[in-house]
């Protein structure tokens, strides 16, 4: 149960922006994923949001991961946890947990970002519980402000972002811009941008002086942000906040260490029906076997460091994962899952990411050795280039890719438009070619994502993908999906299924391209699922939700030692979901979940209760069981009960103590054998946030 959590992360980063008044999180994943619903607590402390992982990834194993955030001039600290899917339930979930109390802006405020491997939550910008650290020496404390007025606010707000009080002038500049319209918002618009400038952030001041001329597009505050957004091209930072103040230097780090003891054991017990056909005696002959599966101690190790000052804004990533085995048939493994600099140059809208990372482009998959580049040829379009190999090798053979981006958002506004080329070559053999495109619409309460992915050296369709929701006024939610994609993507190297010692060079002495090619096609089945779900609020504490999905993979040819394998036919999952929040407790979050599925090989019903429940600022307690039921096309019988019960205890201010117990009984009946097994998993352990 660890070993996938430990190899197939899933975050990949989290990043904090905003403009008006509004802090925005944007995180980012190393899987396509589709936004479901969202749940917020009463108390306004903790989010939690289901998704599903879609695309290369959608039918992985199970993986959790932890990303802790820094408080910031806009919002307390923060925690995201991925939680794993349970029971067989498709949907993943992401628990977001603050420091204090947050408040989310509106409906459609949470939901997908602006592409398919991110969810955004915008949120009330306020102070921070302590400020960014930085290498200038604070300022000299001034008295709070009293003024309860926007006026008197922004009259305060002058005075900090005189004294260079960078802290104080965005409370209260935030303050005015979360009231409704005033005598005030306009000069504060303008303001925060100053003080964003000041603070050495060009992409948030940048952002701040656009809205401002969206609101405010005339006079002669109108003429003094647009040279403000020109000075923020020049090649040198110059004045800020309508003085001489040079941007100042800022430095922050942070990160997490975490290390978990994995421990299970089971016990097998096997009936087997002997029946002597010269007398017709029945024997039970009973087995049992008693075993420890799993005994390690696994370690991350998630450090980030952040420069900004003039026009540079630079950061340093370094996540590991160690796994140390306690069991002889087990070897010890280590991973490093990242390890790049982030480097942008804000005025030429220059930007380099180098090392090891995650794709953010439909034209590369999965995590990879080398670089990514990209250039804002004008202020909505880009231009980019990848170039490295995969983090992993390729069935023993090493590939290595080149391709080239172009996006940008269009005159309509709300659509996007991306598009790329990519080869992938092997031992010198063109593994992969291929020209894709892909497309973002976001407005409102709308968001519509689309990729396609089209193989010119197999002149073979290898993805066509559109997902969407939109959220109601009301609150709810509707969701769409197809998907059509290759997988694993149609690629030469697929024939190495059949025969992992052989490389490509050795079978295409034997077979030639245009054999392997034909073979690779036959070797890489067909995916196809199709889906729409709903999720409607019924009144102040439950939601509910129903979702029907059909899916399918194709058979693949035989290819040397490989037989040939059947499709799955068409699988129907159909959905039914139920989330209550404040029902047991103020924040306490209870979702019940009904499935069944129904396929040519089997039909299943699985039940599950899961629950969510914060006591004081400390304890996290997750109880949660599950029930399967799995009748097969033969005559056989699956039947499975898992309980489980996860703890979190917050020790000290960045230290915490996690664990869980799942214990599981499953039961198979056939016609001849019958088995039990009890399964226990455990694993505990302590996470040092700094």
């Amino acid at each position: 149960m660890w070993a996938p959590a430990l190899w197939s992360q899933a975050l990949d980063d989290v990043e904090i922006s905003g403009a008006g008044g509004q802090a925005e999180i944007t995180i980012r994943f190393a899987a396509q994923v589709r936004y479901q619903r969202h749940v917020v607590d009463p108390a306004g402390e903790s989010v939690q949001v289901f998704l599903q992982v879609t695309g290369e990834n959608a039918n992985g194993g199970v993986f959790e991961d932890t990303r802790a955030s820094p408080p910031s001039h806009d919002l307390p600290g923060f925690v995201v946890r991925y939680i794993a899917p349970q029971g067989g339930v498709p949907a993943r979930r992401l628990d977001i947990t603050f420091e204090a109390p947050v408040e989310v802006i509106g409906v459609g405020q949470i939901g997908q970002s602006a592409d398919n491997r991110s969810i955004v939550l915008r949120l009330k910008a306020q102070a921070p519980l302590v400020p960014e650290s930085t290498t200038e020496p604070p300022p000299t404390a001034a008295a709070p402000s009293t003024a309860t007025e926007p006026v008197g606010m922004l009259a305060d707000a002058r005075a900090a972002l005189g004294r260079q009080d960078y802290d104080a002038a965005i409370d209260l500049l935030n303050r005015v811009l979360n009231m409704p319209p005033n005598d005030a918002s306009k000069e504060a618009q303008e303001l925060i941008g100053q003080v964003r400038e000041a603070l050495g952030s060009s992409d948030r001041a940048r952002a701040e002086y656009q809205l401002y001329l969206k609101l405010y597009p005339e006079g002669d505050g109108a003429e003094r942000v647009r040279a403000r957004l020109a000075a923020l091209d020049l090649p040198e930072a110059q004045a800020v906040a309508g003085g001489s103040a040079p941007r100042p230097h800022q430095t922050m780090t942070w990160g997490s260490v975490s290390t978990y003891y994995y421990g299970g054991n089971s016990r097998i017990r096997t009936d087997n029906i002997i029946v002597t056909p010269a007398t017709n005696a029945t024997v039970i002959d009973t087995q049992t076997l008693s075993q420890v599966d799993q005994s390690s101690l696994v370690t991350n190790l998630d450090a980030n460091a952040r420069f900004r000052g003039g026009d540079w804004d630079n950061r340093f990533v370094l996540r590991d994962i160690g796994s140390m085995s306690f069991l002889s048939n087990v070897p010890n493994e280590n991973r490093l899952t990242s390890l790049y600099g982030d480097f942008r140059y804000q005025p030429g809208r220059l930007g380099a990411r180098l090392g090891r990372q995650s794709s953010t482009s439909g034209s590369v998959l999965g995590r990879f050795d080398g670089g990514s580049f990209s250039w804002g040829v004008t202020e909505k379009w880009r231009v980019g280039a990848i170039a490295g190999v995969p983090a992993q090798d390729v069935l023993g053979n090493t590939p290595n890719f080149f391709a080239v981006t172009v996006d940008g958002d269009t005159p309509i506004e709300g659509l996007g438009l991306g598009f790329f080329a990519v080869r992938q070559s092997v031992d010198g053999i063109t593994d992969r070619q291929a020209v894709g495109a892909e497309l973002h619409y976001f407005k409102d309460l709308t968001s519509v994502f689309g990729l396609l992915d089209y193989d010119t050296q197999f002149s073979e369709l290898n993805v066509a993908s559109m997902q969407g929701s939109y959220q109601f006024e009301g609150g709810g939610v509707l969701n769409m999906l197809y998907d059509y994609r290759r997988s694993p993507t149609l690629q030469v190297s697929n024939v190495l299924l059949a025969d992992p010692t052989q490389t490509l060079k050795d079978l295409l002495r034997i077979y030639g391209i245009d054999e392997l090619e034909r073979y690779a096609v036959g070797l890489t089945p067909i995916s196809k699922v199709a889906l729409a779900g709903i999720t409607y609020p019924v009144s102040s504490r439950w939601q509910l939700g129903a979702e029907l999905r059909v899916s399918s993979l194709t058979g693949t040819e035989a290819f040397g030692a490989l037989p040939a394998q059947v499709g799955t036919g068409n699988v129907y999952t159909g959905t039914l979901q139920a989330i209550g929040t404040g029902v047991f407790t103020e924040n306490g979050v209870v979702t019940f979940t009904a499935s069944n599925l129904s396929a040519d090989a089997y039909d299943a019903w699985l039940l599950a209760a899961n629950s969510r429940f914060r006591f004081g600022s400390r304890w996290t307690i997750e109880p949660s069981i599950r029930w399967y039921q799995q009748d097969n096309a033969t005559g056989s019988q699956l039947t499975r009960l898992a309980p489980t019960l996860r703890t979190l205890f917050q020790w000290r201010e960045h230290f915490s103590l996690e664990g869980e117990i799942a214990y599981e009984l499953s039961k198979s009946d056939a016609e001849l054998v019958d088995e039990s097994n009890n399964i226990l998993f455990y694993y505990f352990g302590f996470r040092w946030d700094f």
